[in-house]
């Protein structure tokens, strides 16, 4: 159980601070802009590619990716996680979400 909320709160502190690192003028802004141009040369419209969103760009969407790959490098591997995925995703994405309405 601790571990759950140990992913969580990682999760959450990982997205917030990957958004304000690559916030404008920040070290990871050459980043974000890079990712940005190499998936919308990808694509055939003029928007970026929808995994952009949630690589780096929303902090209610990139729990999806970054909490799953901490659940997965934490958590033992065992077909608990079918469910605890889910869980730590969904909780982390609405602790990132207070974290950065509060102090932003």
């Amino acid at each position: 159980m601790i571990d759950i909320f140990g992913c969580i709160l990682l999760t959450a502190l990982v997205v917030n601070g990957m958004n304000i690192a690559s916030g404008e003028g920040m070290i990871l802004y050459s980043f974000k802009v890079w990712i940005r141009k190499a998936l919308t040369n990808r694509c055939k419209s003029n928007k970026p590619h929808p995994i952009y969103k949630n690589l780096i760009s929303c902090v209610k969407c990139m729990p999806s990716i970054y909490g799953t790959a901490i659940c997965l490098f934490l958590l033992p591997l065992n077909s608990h996680l079918i469910y605890l995925i889910p869980i730590v995703i969904l909780s982390s994405s609405t602790v990132a979400s207070i974290i950065h309405s509060l102090y932003i």
